[in-house]
C-alpha cells in the first residue's frame, strides 16, 4: 500500500497527505509536520472498524516515526522537529511564502492554476499550525480564510469559464459564506480533494552543515530579582549653574543599516524577537542574545 493511496475511510486526511508528498523533497520538515497532522486527524476517526483504514494508519505512523528519526540526525533540522516554537515558525514561514507569492501574482493579474494551488497550499499549511502548542495570530487566521476563499473562487471561475477578478472581491456578493465553508472543510477534514495541477516552484532545499542550535532550558528555580533601587534625594535648594548652549548633535540614518523585508522575513524577525523575550523570561541571556542577533541580521541584511 502506497501513502498516496488514501483509503475512502480516511478521505479527511487526503489533502494533507497529498501536500506532504509534494513537499517531501523540497521542504522535508514541512512535509513531516503535514504527515504528523494527517496522522493525528486520522487517529480521531472511526478507523478501528475499517481494516483498510487501520492498515493505512499504521503504515503512516511508521513513516512519520522513520521520517522523524531521519530528520533528527541533522541538528539544525532536529530543532524544527522537536521544538514546537521552531516547528511553528517553519510551517508559518512556508504558509506565508506561498500566500505572498500567490497574492502578488493574483493582484498583478497573473492568475493561473499555479496561483490557485499556491493559495490552497497556504491554506492547508495554516491549518497544520493547529498541531503546535502555540497560539495562532489574527493575521494568520485572516490569511488562512482568504487563501481558502480565493482558491475556491479561482477554481469556480475556471470551471465556469469566467475571468477571475484580481485581489479581494469588491462586489455586493458576500464571500464569507464560501470562505468559511472552504476553511472549515479543510480544517475539520472535509471530503473535498485539492485540484491536481502543477505546483509553483519552491526554493531548492539543501541540508546545511550540522550545528548545535540554541535551546531554551526549563527553569528549575524562580529568577532572582535585583535589589530595589533607592534613588538619592536631591537637596531642596540646588546652586544655580549657568547653562552653556551647545548645538544638538545631528543623527543621520543610513539606508544601509536596514533592508526592505518581505512579509515572510518580517514574520520571522518578529518570531525571533518573541523567542528572545521568552529566553529572558527564563533568565537565559545567552540564548536571548543569539535570537536577537539573528533578528538584527535579518533587519540589516534582509537575509535569513
Amino acid at each position: 500500500m502506497s501513502l498516496s493511496d488514501v483509503p475512502p475511510g480516511l478521505k479527511v486526511i487526503r489533502a494533507y497527505v497529498k501536500i506532504a508528498l509534494e513537499l517531501y523533497k523540497t521542504k522535508p520538515v514541512i512535509s513531516y509536520h503535514c504527515f504528523s497532522y494527517a496522522m493525528r486527524i486520522g487517529l480521531k476517526t472511526n478507523y478501528k472498524g475499517d481494516p483498510e483504514a487501520k492498515a493505512y494508519l499504521f503504515k503512516l505512523m511508521d513513516h512519520v516515526e522513520a521520517m522523524q528519526n531521519a530528520l533528527c540526525q541533522n541538528e539544525e533540522l532536529a530543532d524544527s522537529v522537536r521544538n514546537d516554537m521552531d516547528g511553528q515558525m517553519a510551517v508559518e514561514n512556508a504558509a506565508c511564502e506561498y500566500f505572498e507569492w500567490a497574492d502578488g501574482q493574483d493582484r498583478a493579474g497573473n492568475i493561473d492554476r499555479r496561483v490557485m494551488k499556491a493559495f490552497y497550499t497556504s491554506h492547508l499549511l495554516y491549518c497544520v499550525l493547529q498541531i503546535f502548542n502555540e497560539p495562532t495570530s489574527e493575521t494568520n487566521i485572516a490569511q488562512q480564510k482568504y487563501a481558502a476563499w480565493k482558491s475556491t473562487y479561482i477554481k469556480k471561475c475556471f470551471m465556469t469559464g469566467e475571468t477571475p477578478i484580481p485581489g479581494p472581491m469588491k462586489s455586493e456578493d458576500d464571500p464569507e459564506e464560501e470562505e468559511s465553508g472552504e476553511a472549515s472543510a479543510a480544517a475539520s477534514s472535509s471530503s473535498q480533494q485539492p485540484t491536481t495541477f502543477d505546483q509553483p516552484a519552491a526554493p531548492s532545499f539543501s541540508l546545511p552543515e550540522p550545528y548545535d542550535p540554541p535551546r531554551l532550558p526549563k527553569p528549575n528555580d524562580q529568577p532572582q530579582l535585583p535589589e530595589p533601587y533607592d534613588p538619592p534625594r536631591l537637596p531642596r535648594a540646588a546652586p544655580r549653574i549657568q547653562a552653556v548652549h551647545q548645538p544638538e548633535p545631528k543623527w543621520e540614518s543610513s539606508e544601509a543599516d536596514s533592508a526592505t523585508l518581505s512579509y515572510a522575513l518580517m514574520a520571522e524577525a518578529q518570531k525571533l524577537c518573541k523567542f528572545g523575550g521568552s529566553a529572558l523570561s527564563y533568565d537565559d541571556t545567552k540564548n536571548a542574545i543569539v535570537y536577537l542577533e539573528k533578528c538584527l541580521k535579518i533587519l540589516k541584511t534582509g537575509k535569513n
